[in-house]
């Protein structure tokens, strides 16, 4: 297993683990080891992912899982679509298996979100005011 390199005091070590743990839920994981109120959690939480060090130590965290259990995003589109051949199956009565496939499915999105595997990617929009422009709406009437 490979060794997770970031100096962390242990209350910053035990939210990391937590938050990892508990499916990347900063406010549980901050009230977990530190306690407070959920607003103060949610601020502290916040604050605490953006340090770098944390951020290191996560992702050690995600990638010793990802090793652990060989868990890739090839594997995991894998085997959806071997449920939606079994679904497509049992919608057309060609299957006699007693699969629960709503909770299939919900296993591998809990797995995708456990190992990091799909994350909505950040995007930075430019809000800058290059030109302004005024228009009126006044109508020139002759009277």
């Amino acid at each position: 297993m490979a060794k997770i390199i970031a100096k962390l005091n242990i209350r910053h070590e035990a939210f990391c683990r937590e938050y990892h743990k508990n499916g990347f839920n900063g406010l549980q994981a901050y009230k977990t080891v530190y306690g407070g109120t959920d607003k103060t959690c949610v601020a502290s939480s916040a604050r605490l992912l953006t340090n770098v060090n944390v951020q290191a130590f996560l992702q050690g965290l995600k990638e010793q899982a990802n090793k652990k259990y060989d868990v890739t995003l090839e594997t995991i589109v894998k085997e959806l679509t071997e449920i939606q051949a079994l679904a497509k199956q049992a919608i057309h009565g060609k299957t006699g298996s007693d699969y629960d496939l709503n909770n299939w499915i919900k296993t591998q999105q809990e797995m995708i979100k456990l190992f990091g595997l799909y994350a909505p990617v950040k995007q930075e929009v430019d809000t800058k005011i290059t030109e302004y422009k005024f228009q009126t709406n006044l109508d020139d009437k002759d009277n």
